[in-house]
């Protein structure tokens, strides 16, 4: 409530509801600092959305990794992980739910540390 300078639960749904929605993102750096002074429940946020962002990446290296048996004949290749924006450079509780929800299904994973350019990003797995 401080945070938004509202006064009552009532306010912040309203706030919250209202259209065009509230940037959210703004919430970000309050919450990684409640959840690093033990708050639970921004401790499970941040978690959950990691486990989230994970849901897509696992998506998405399974289809290179079907794509890749497909052409090369290689059932085994896992793509590495490279990652780009100031969520997965800033926030992480955020990147570490992710990388540990990726690797319960690909435990060989590679992730680079830190953020990379997108472009970068791109073409890591082609230079190392």
């Amino acid at each position: 409530m401080d945070f938004w300078q509202l006064e009552s639960q009532e306010q912040i749904i309203e706030y919250a509801n209202r259209l065009p929605a509230p940037d959210f993102s703004r919430l970000t750096a309050l919450v990684l600092d409640c959840a690093n002074q033990g708050d639970e429940v921004a401790q499970s946020v941040l978690h959950r959305e990691g486990e989230d962002l994970a849901y897509l990446v696992r998506l998405i290296m399974r289809r290179l990794q079907l794509e890749s048996a497909k052409e090369f004949k290689d059932k085994s290749w896992v793509p590495s992980l490279a990652f780009a924006g100031s969520i997965m450079g800033k926030v992480p509780p955020v990147r570490q739910a992710l990388i540990a929800a990726v690797q319960r299904e690909f435990p060989g994973v590679i992730a680079l540390d830190g953020v990379v350019d997108p472009i970068i990003g791109a073409l890591w797995p082609l230079m190392f």
